[in-house]
């Protein structure tokens, strides 16, 4: 069973989506945080990046999906939780104590993920009317600090500890 947990726990946000219907809980009402917050509780810290960064990327699939019907308070908020997403991985992966270019793993795969999280934030920004971008170019800002940490950490010229 113990075995089991962590594949429960990933299909139970990938069904359940920590963000439910199409927009948020059971019934479909905008993003939580304490979804990010049950990512924020994980016990392990490179899955809890891992996973964090998967919450992002969903994060913009909802809200590209609020702004095509029209919820632009929706989508400014789940643009919001996406940054606040890529942050707590990096958060997560500096929290390991691990030196990013002796054992690049995690930090390399956060990195791959954060840049493809810039492709579709910047997918979603293109689609954007020019008036609706502001919070989108935000959340894509937010995630590129955090794409150029890791590759600075991971090349060796990031933060040292």
């Amino acid at each position: 069973m113990t075995r089991l947990l962590p594949f429960l726990i990933l299909g139970s946000l990938v069904a359940g989506c920590p963000l439910g219907g199409p927009l948020g809980g059971p019934l479909g009402g905008p993003l939580s945080g304490a979804d990010l917050a049950s990512i924020r509780s994980a016990p392990n810290l490179e899955k809890r990046a891992g996973l964090a960064v998967d919450y992002a990327v969903k994060c913009v699939g909802v809200a590209r999906e609020a702004y095509e019907t029209d919820r632009m308070a929706d989508m400014t908020t789940a643009l919001e939780e996406t940054g606040a997403a890529a942050e707590l991985a990096l958060e997560s992966l500096r929290a390991t104590g691990k030196n990013a270019s002796k054992s690049p793993k995690h930090f390399k795969k956060a990195e791959l993920n954060s840049r493809g999280l810039l492709k579709r934030l910047d997918s979603l920004i293109h689609d954007l009317g020019v008036d609706e971008r502001e919070p989108a170019e935000k959340a894509r800002e937010r995630v590129r600090k955090v794409q150029e940490a890791l590759l600075l950490d991971i090349m060796g010229g990031g933060k040292r500890r």
